[in-house]
């Protein structure tokens, strides 16, 4: 079975919303995500993420770099924990791992009004109630999450708190609609080449009027890497991709990474480069 859903799905990435609603996903059913985790592609979960990293930080306010860092590394972790390997053989170990993340994001999600003590936390604000990084059943996820407790741990979980409750709120959504089957046939993230995830998904930067070029956090980075060489298709859709070929703009051969400009890349030994480290992976390969 699978799940259709789009960037076009107002539901789940509202074009109009000015600022990020934090409120929690309210729907967690563990059989459910049983389901979606062993019937939908590692393809789908990765551009579930990518889809819900770029709506967050794009609502994110435009000073606060703190912020749109720990958030880019939450995504990081997200996809690093929920993403199946597509080039290795999946097993019921890793894919239990998988489910218990997931309940470690709904347990922090519905902790009693975690945004306002995790904000507090990272104040240094101290509080009567039990700290959700002590509590007996809570502990474990918050722990698991963020981290040990200390100040560190509580500044970046005040930060990440961002992606989690977005990310969870997405995915309650979803759950509801595996459950019923229903919902408009639209775009589906693993298999249609007119994705196109535009300013919503990535982060771009005006450099000059009709120029723009694409903003790399470690969550892209780490897109490409794991999607290698096919990383900037993951991102942008293979019709996206095509297009700027035609234009004249290439790809890395080493890792797949799109020109923002014609010419960006060097070329070395017929190979297209995008960095000293393809470059030095490009060597090995021809040794």
């Amino acid at each position: 079975m699978s799940l259709p859903v789009s960037m076009e799905d107002t539901e789940l990435f509202p074009k109009g919303a000015k600022s990020l609603d934090l409120t929690p996903g309210k729907e967690y059913d563990p059989v459910a995500i049983k389901e979606m985790l062993t019937s939908l592609s590692p393809l789908w979960w990765s551009r579930l993420l990518i889809s819900t990293r770029g709506f967050t930080i794009n609502l994110l306010p435009t000073n606060d770099e703190m912020t749109l860092f720990t958030v880019d590394d939450a995504y990081t972790a997200m996809h690093s924990r929920l993403v199946a390997q597509p080039s290795s053989p999946d097993s019921e170990e890793r894919r239990a791992e998988r489910e218990k993340f997931i309940s470690h994001i709904y347990t922090i999600a519905h902790f009693p009004s975690v945004s306002t003590v995790l904000a507090e936390l990272s104040r240094g604000v101290q509080s009567e109630n039990v700290s959700p990084f002590a509590h007996p059943t809570a502990g474990e996820a918050f722990t698991t999450v963020f981290g040990a407790p200390n100040e560190a741990t509580y500044r970046i979980a005040d930060g990440q708190k961002h992606a989690y409750l977005v990310f969870s709120r997405t995915l309650s959504r979803l759950q509801a609609r595996w459950a019923v089957e229903k919902g408009k046939k639209k775009i589906r993230f693993e298999t249609d080449p007119e994705w196109q995830p535009d300013n919503r998904v990535v982060l771009f930067e005006e450099l000059f009027r009709g120029n723009r070029t694409w903003v790399l956090l470690d969550f892209d980075r780490h897109i490409l890497r794991f999607w290698r060489p096919r990383g900037a298709s993951i991102i942008f859709g293979d019709r996206f991709v095509e297009k700027k070929k035609r234009e004249g703009l290439r790809l890395c051969d080493i890792c797949g990474m799109l020109e923002q400009g014609r010419e960006q890349f060097k070329a070395l030994a017929g190979f297209v480069l995008c960095s000293p480290e393809c470059a030095q992976e490009a060597a090995e390969t021809v040794k």
